[in-house]
C-alpha cells in the first residue's frame, strides 16, 4: 500500500483506513532489508545503501514541490532547478529524469558539486 500510495493515493489511503487506526499519508516508508542471495549478489549494507539513495531522491523531490508551493508557482509554470549535489553528484545524475519527471515542473535541471559555479 505505501508503495502505492504516490500513485492512487485516494483508493489507497480508503483501503489503508478499513486495517489501520492511523492514516497512510503519514507512515514511513518500508525499509528494505534483504537477504544477499536475493539482491543480485549485493549485501545487506548494500541494499541498506540503495534505501538511503532512494530516500534521498525522494527528499530532493519533495523539496522542489515544497519550493514551488511556497513561492506560489503555478504547477503549469517550467523552472530551471540547480542541486549542489556534493559527493552524491553520480547519484543525482543518474536519477535527473525521474526528478524532472514526478510533478516537478523542471525544465533544466543543473547537478553541480559545489556552488563554485553558480552565478550569484
Amino acid at each position: 500500500m505505501k508503495l502505492w500510495h504516490p500513485y492512487i493515493p485516494f483508493v489507497t489511503e480508503h483501503i489503508w483506513e478499513q486495517f489501520n487506526d492511523s492514516q497512510l499519508i503519514i507512515e514511513k516508508w518500508p525499509v528494505v532489508i534483504a537477504p544477499a542471495r536475493r539482491t543480485g549478489g549485493r549485501s545487506d549494507s548494500d541494499v541498506a545503501i540503495l534505501g538511503n539513495d532512494f530516500d534521498l531522491i525522494q527528499e530532493i523531490i519533495s523539496s522542489i514541490r515544497n519550493a514551488r508551493a511556497e513561492n506560489k508557482v503555478e504547477p503549469s509554470q517550467k523552472v530551471e532547478a540547480v542541486i549542489l549535489a556534493g559527493d552524491r553528484k553520480d547519484l543525482i545524475l543518474e536519477q535527473a529524469e525521474t526528478i524532472k519527471g514526478l510533478r516537478t515542473g523542471i525544465v533544466e535541471l543543473k547537478i553541480l558539486d559545489t556552488k563554485d559555479g553558480l552565478d550569484l
